[in-house]
């Protein structure tokens, strides 16, 4: 009898085939309900190993044991058994062999599958980006939402200060709060590996947190934990995660990495806790929930004077409440700024803190000085979406247009879902002339977002700077109705309403907006934009002198001065302001435009000119010129290039080349050329035939659409 046939006789070929299949279901079975149970994810891997060293157990068994009705006895040996019955089995058994190579392989896959698989726990391989979703507050208590919010979105940060480590942003991963997807359809969404949950549940000083972290190709459990801890070692609790995180996802950190990652501002659990109130408010971004933010980061650095990063939040909410909250931006500005540079003295290596100098700086109008210190952020945090989009604007801004849409880009690549990044990249495209991605953008826009007034306020924008106001009114009308209070999707409807002329409807939303927002400068100096609007110069002179000097002094002082005084037939005082606005951003005479000084640049040009001041034109025509072709080399919409090529021939005595294009003019240029019967601009060719022309045309079109308009009712 050979070996092989033996095998059969004791029936160990049949004992290896029902084991497998019974190691199978178990390895299965256990890799799903030992994690649901929340126990160690070591559990699972304990399974695997006692399957793999119970199969040799088995077959020695069955070969020294069989199984009878009496129960085990040991199975004869092949020499005491009958001769006629030791002749009856086969001499050969190649199946039976098949079969054993079979299984010790099967077994064997499962065993490296499941213990050391290479894209799982305890193998090599990385797994390099992850999406933190909100923990849900298992307390019963509402009021504590912040603190499920803000333990996940710390540990976003804290996992962020990993090199190689690509984490979804804070806007995209939460806006999955409460919303049950299956968890590979959201990696697949976010662009993740892996992606974490939990939940939160805080009673009194206690607090049980309870994490998972799921590999999105499969969804297995990569790891499990639970803490159940005193609310002072909640510190503890987040760096034991971050760490472990890390570990399931094999990356390797580097000398300093784990300092950076487990570092923190405060060590004051109470400081801590006002700290994530206070950026559960500011998310919110309505008034009331920005003035609350306020206090609750107050109350921060009350409990801890040092604490960094409650300084650049209440930055940041100053800024917001500039945008959102009605306070008047110099207001804002002056709060904001002395928060934003204590953050950073506390902690030069917070990216939000930079980020938010990066703004402050913007809304100086230091345009040129912001690009440094976002780009910093981004180098710090480059899952901080707003510190791209804001990068983008300043880009925008300077003539570097190409930049700019790089930035948009990058934003949405760390944020999908980012609402004011998909914004700023439609603007950015319609700046290098992309207009059918663009068109396609916005029509996206529109149909996923249409109920989201800040996403229809940039849709009626888009709309207007292309000049097609029948779209960008209506628009407006659905953004303000969404959300009555916010005054500056008001502002832009008033505006709107005021370029067709429709100036009894258009006072009646700057009275409501004022009610919210009564020192917002499109408020205050309401009837100075109304009077440009009409063409009353008289009226926005008055106005003009009337304002300016109640503004602090600064670059945006000086560049509204330049524009309007120059819009009220006042070169003298245009060419005053002018010259302060370039002094302000740097330009020395005989040096190059500064690259956001242009427009000074430009309305001194045409106040000199208007005066005869040859010299300053003389000076500036080439200096412009210059300028227009270095922001075409940076991709500018080429139809706008070519509009301003034929604006600088005409003032250099040659109109044709302007006069000929105005009849066929688009929307799009029509609206940046503005008002035409009063824009000094036109100077030159004011008297020609051909451009009164074209003013009457421009009259005729806005004619039509405000007899289409007036058919829509307005919101209160």
């Amino acid at each position: 009898m050979t070996f092989l046939a033996e095998l059969r006789r004791r029936k160990v070929s049949r004992t290896a085939v029902l084991y497998a299949v019974v190691a199978w279901a178990v390895i299965e079975t256990s890799s799903v309900i030992l994690p649901a149970l929340r126990l160690p994810d070591w559990t699972v891997t304990f399974v695997v190993v006692l399957a793999l060293l119970g199969f040799p157990v088995v077959l020695i068994f069955a070969w020294v044991f069989d199984w009878t009705r009496q129960g085990f006895i040991r199975t004869p040996g092949k020499d005491e058994l009958p001769p006629a019955q030791a002749r009856s089995f086969p001499r050969g058994r190649i199946f039976d062999f098949a079969i054993i190579a079979v299984l010790l392989g099967v077994v064997g896959w499962l065993g490296w599958e499941r213990a050391f698989d290479r894209d799982g726990p305890g193998g090599g391989t990385t797994l390099d980006s992850i999406a933190v979703l909100p923990f849900v507050n298992m307390s019963g208590d509402p009021e504590n939402e912040y603190f499920s919010d803000g333990l996940a979105e710390e540990l976003l940060n804290a996992l962020v200060s990993v090199d190689g480590l690509r984490v979804a942003a804070r806007t995209s991963s939460f806006q999955y709060k409460g919303r049950n997807i299956d968890i590979r359809q959201i990696a697949e969404a976010l662009g993740v590996a892996s992606v974490l949950e939990g939940s939160v549940r805080k009673s009194g000083d206690r607090v049980r947190v309870t994490v998972q972290l799921i590999r999105a190709s499969d969804g297995f459990h990569l790891w499990s934990d639970s803490f159940d801890r005193r609310l002072e070692d909640i510190f503890a609790v987040q760096d034991e995660i971050a760490v472990s995180i890390t570990e399931a996802l094999r990356m390797t950190l580097g000398a300093g990495e784990r300092e950076r990652m487990t570092a923190r501002s405060t060590q004051d659990v109470e400081a801590f806790e006002a700290y994530l109130r206070g950026r559960f408010e500011m998310q919110k971004r309505s008034p009331a929930t920005l003035r609350r933010a306020v206090e609750e980061f107050r109350e921060a650095i009350r409990r801890d004077a040092s604490y960094a990063a409650a300084y650049s939040g209440l930055a940041d909410t100053w800024l917001l409440l500039s945008d959102y909250g009605g306070v008047p931006a110099g207001e804002a500005l002056r709060q904001a700024e002395p928060m934003a540079r204590r953050a950073l003295e506390l902690d030069p290596q917070l990216g939000e803190a930079h980020a938010s100098m990066g703004l402050i700086l913007r809304e100086k109008g230091d345009i040129v000085g912001s690009i440094a210190p976002l780009r910093r952020a981004i180098e710090l945090n480059p899952s901080y979406s707003p510190a791209h989009h804001w990068l983008s604007l300043s880009y925008a801004d300077t003539g570097r247009f190409r930049d700019a849409v790089e930035a948009s880009r990058a934003a949405l690549a760390v944020d999908p879902e980012y609402r004011m990044g998909k914004r700023v990249l439609l603007s950015s495209l319609r700046n290098i002339g992309e207009h059918a991605e663009a068109d396609a953008l916005a029509a996206r826009l529109e149909r996923e977002h249409g109920n989201e007034p800040l996403i229809l306020y940039g849709l009626a924008d888009d709309a207007a700077q292309r000049g097609d106001l029948l779209k960008a009114i209506p628009l407006a009308v659905r953004a303000v109705r969404l959300d009555p209070h916010a005054a500056h999707i008001r502002q832009l409807l008033a505006n709107l309403l005021l370029i067709v002329g429709d100036v009894e409807r258009a006072e009646r939303q700057i009275q409501i907006a004022a009610t919210d927002a009564p020192d917002d400068l499109g408020v205050k100096f309401w009837p100075g934009f109304r009077a440009l609007a009409l063409g009353d110069r008289k009226a926005l002179l008055a106005e003009t002198e009337s304002y300016v000097p109640t503004l602090p002094a600064g670059i945006e002082r000086s560049r509204l001065a330049c524009t309007m005084y120059a819009a009220a037939g006042a070169p003298e005082l245009a060419i005053e302001h002018c010259q302060e606005a370039l002094e302000r951003l740097g330009w020395e005479r005989g040096q190059p435009l500064p690259p956001d000084g242009i427009d000074p640049a430009a309305i001194l040009l045409i106040a000199a000119a208007e005066l005869g001041d040859r010299e300053i034109v003389a000076e500036l025509d080439p200096l412009l010129e210059q300028e227009v072709e270095r922001m075409a080399g940076s991709g500018m919409d080429p139809e706008r290039v070519e509009l301003i090529r034929t604006l600088i021939r005409m003032h250099r005595g040659e109109p044709d080349p302007f006069l000929e294009r105005l009849p066929a003019l688009s929307p799009t240029e029509l609206k940046f050329l503005g008002n035409l019967e009063t824009n000094p601009l036109f100077a030159p060719v004011r008297d020609d035939p051909r451009f009164q022309a074209g003013v009457e045309q421009q009259r005729e079109r806005l004619a039509a659409v405000r007899q289409e308009i007036d058919r829509l009712e307005m919101p209160e």
